[in-house]
């Protein structure tokens, strides 16, 4: 089924003059990124009868902006949570491929340890050790840019606390699924290139 844009001033469908809400009349459709939000021409570049500066403006894909800046956020999360574990809670250490302050003993030669010793693991066990105590600072600085919920009323504090919650549950999900396609040798490299 396909997208219908529609005006964000009156809801309609049509392109062009005919607006009775915006302030110059025409309808503006910003959320198809394949035709021009102003006329609804596929055409770029210089043509365009109704925008300002005559030139034809694409309008953006909400649901890939949506999409990627998830990823972004997820990724974040993620590797703040894996940052804060003990280089002892790591599959490498329990193998034994790195001692507690991670630092490689010896090369990995099973599946099993390779999976344990994957590009990813290994950045981040050098971020790790390049950070150091600084990982608690990143995550206050976290913790400070969220202080501006303080300033929503007691309701919509609660709800967002009920979001905060399920998006943790989300999250939580989503890092036992990372654990158990590890334990099936499935890396995260792999789980990325699904994601995107």
């Amino acid at each position: 089924m396909n997208h219908l844009s529609r005006c964000v001033f009156c809801s309609s469908t049509s392109y062009g003059r005919g607006c009775r809400y915006s302030t110059n009349g025409v309808h503006f459709h910003p959320d198809d990124s394949k035709k021009c939000s102003y006329c609804g021409s596929t055409s770029y570049g210089k043509g365009c009868r109704y925008s300002t500066n005559g030139v034809h403006i694409h309008g953006i894909n909400y649901n890939s902006m949506l999409k990627e800046r998830m990823e972004e956020v997820l990724t974040n999360k993620l590797l703040l949570t894996e940052l804060k574990k003990p280089f002892t809670e790591f599959d490498a250490y329990r193998l034994g491929l790195i001692n507690d302050k991670g630092n490689k003993l010896k090369e990995p030669i099973t599946e099993e340890e390779n999976m344990a010793m994957s590009p990813a693991n290994r950045t981040l066990f050098q971020i790790k050790r390049f950070l150091g105590s600084k990982i608690e600072l990143i995550e206050n600085m976290e913790i400070l840019e969220n202080q501006k919920l303080l300033n929503f009323s007691v309701e919509k504090y609660e709800k967002i606390l009920e979001y905060e919650t399920k998006i943790n549950k989300i999250f939580e999900d989503f890092h036992s699924l990372i654990h158990e396609a590890e334990q099936d040798n499935i890396s995260f490299e792999i789980l990325e290139a699904l994601i995107k």
